[in-house]
Protein backbone atom coordinates (compact mmCIF):
# COMPACT_ATOMS: atom_id res chain seq x y z
CA UNK A 1 0.00 0.00 0.00
CA UNK A 2 1.58 3.66 -0.82
CA UNK A 3 0.03 6.87 -0.30
CA UNK A 4 -1.44 8.72 -3.34
CA UNK A 5 1.42 10.92 -5.69
CA UNK A 6 0.55 14.12 -8.21
CA UNK A 7 -1.05 12.23 -11.16
CA UNK A 8 1.01 15.89 -13.13
CA UNK A 9 4.28 15.94 -11.07
CA UNK A 10 4.74 12.54 -9.37
CA UNK A 11 5.05 14.29 -5.84
CA UNK A 12 3.99 11.87 -3.47
CA UNK A 13 1.43 13.12 -0.74
CA UNK A 14 2.45 12.81 3.13
CA UNK A 15 -0.46 10.77 5.38
CA UNK A 16 -1.84 13.27 7.45
CA UNK A 17 -2.40 15.81 4.44
CA UNK A 18 -4.16 13.10 2.51
CA UNK A 19 -5.98 12.19 5.81
CA UNK A 20 -7.53 15.61 5.67
CA UNK A 21 -7.56 16.06 2.18
CA UNK A 22 -10.04 13.15 1.98
CA UNK A 23 -13.26 14.99 3.23
CA UNK A 24 -12.79 17.28 -0.03
CA UNK A 25 -13.72 16.51 -3.36
CA UNK A 26 -10.89 18.48 -4.84
CA UNK A 27 -7.64 19.59 -3.91
CA UNK A 28 -4.79 21.82 -5.10
CA UNK A 29 -1.14 20.16 -5.63
CA UNK A 30 1.18 22.41 -3.84
CA UNK A 31 3.88 21.64 -5.90
CA UNK A 32 2.60 22.01 -9.03
CA UNK A 33 -0.09 24.00 -8.19
CA UNK A 34 -2.44 21.85 -10.51
CA UNK A 35 -6.19 21.03 -9.67
CA UNK A 36 -6.95 17.43 -8.55
CA UNK A 37 -10.01 15.59 -7.91
CA UNK A 38 -9.86 13.12 -4.76
CA UNK A 39 -11.54 9.82 -5.85
CA UNK A 40 -11.81 6.71 -3.03
CA UNK A 41 -10.48 3.66 -5.00
CA UNK A 42 -12.79 0.61 -5.80
CA UNK A 43 -10.93 -1.72 -2.81
CA UNK A 44 -11.42 1.10 -0.69
CA UNK A 45 -15.20 1.14 -0.91
CA UNK A 46 -15.23 -2.71 -0.88
CA UNK A 47 -13.13 -2.40 2.61
CA UNK A 48 -15.57 0.04 3.77
CA UNK A 49 -18.41 -2.59 3.17
CA UNK A 50 -16.22 -6.06 4.42
CA UNK A 51 -15.23 -3.69 7.53
CA UNK A 52 -19.10 -2.20 8.17
CA UNK A 53 -20.00 -5.71 8.01
CA UNK A 54 -17.36 -7.02 10.77
CA UNK A 55 -18.43 -4.00 12.82
CA UNK A 56 -22.16 -4.90 13.15
CA UNK A 57 -21.34 -9.07 13.26
CA UNK A 58 -19.13 -8.08 16.32
CA UNK A 59 -22.59 -6.09 17.16
CA UNK A 60 -24.47 -8.70 16.89
CA UNK A 61 -22.21 -11.65 18.24
CA UNK A 62 -21.96 -9.44 21.39
CA UNK A 63 -25.52 -9.07 21.61
CA UNK A 64 -26.81 -12.55 21.48
CA UNK A 65 -24.47 -13.50 23.82
CA UNK A 66 -25.24 -11.01 26.25
CA UNK A 67 -21.95 -10.54 27.49
CA UNK A 68 -21.65 -8.69 31.19
CA UNK A 69 -18.73 -6.57 30.14
CA UNK A 70 -19.92 -3.07 29.00
CA UNK A 71 -16.83 -2.69 27.40
CA UNK A 72 -16.16 -5.22 24.98
CA UNK A 73 -18.88 -4.96 22.72
CA UNK A 74 -17.77 -1.68 22.48
CA UNK A 75 -14.34 -2.37 21.18
CA UNK A 76 -15.35 -5.38 19.33
CA UNK A 77 -17.82 -2.94 16.77
CA UNK A 78 -15.65 -0.16 17.15
CA UNK A 79 -12.31 -1.70 16.02
CA UNK A 80 -13.29 -2.37 12.45
CA UNK A 81 -13.97 1.33 12.28
CA UNK A 82 -10.99 2.74 13.46
CA UNK A 83 -9.46 0.09 11.32
CA UNK A 84 -10.89 1.24 8.32
CA UNK A 85 -10.58 5.45 9.21
CA UNK A 86 -6.91 4.78 9.75
CA UNK A 87 -6.17 2.60 6.56
CA UNK A 88 -8.34 5.39 4.13
CA UNK A 89 -5.55 7.82 2.84
CA UNK A 90 -3.99 4.75 1.06
CA UNK A 91 -7.01 4.18 -0.88
CA UNK A 92 -7.65 7.73 -2.05
CA UNK A 93 -6.33 8.93 -5.70
CA UNK A 94 -6.03 12.00 -7.51
CA UNK A 95 -7.19 12.54 -11.00
CA UNK A 96 -6.83 15.92 -13.44
CA UNK A 97 -9.17 18.14 -13.41
CA UNK A 98 -10.01 20.57 -15.66
CA UNK A 99 -11.44 23.15 -13.42
CA UNK A 100 -11.01 24.09 -9.71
Amino acid sequence: MKLPKCPCCEERFKYFEVFWIKKKDRHKCSKCNEALLVVIKKQGKTLAGFLAGAGFSAFVFCFLTANSNALLPAVLTAMPFFVFYTLIPFFIEFKKCKMF
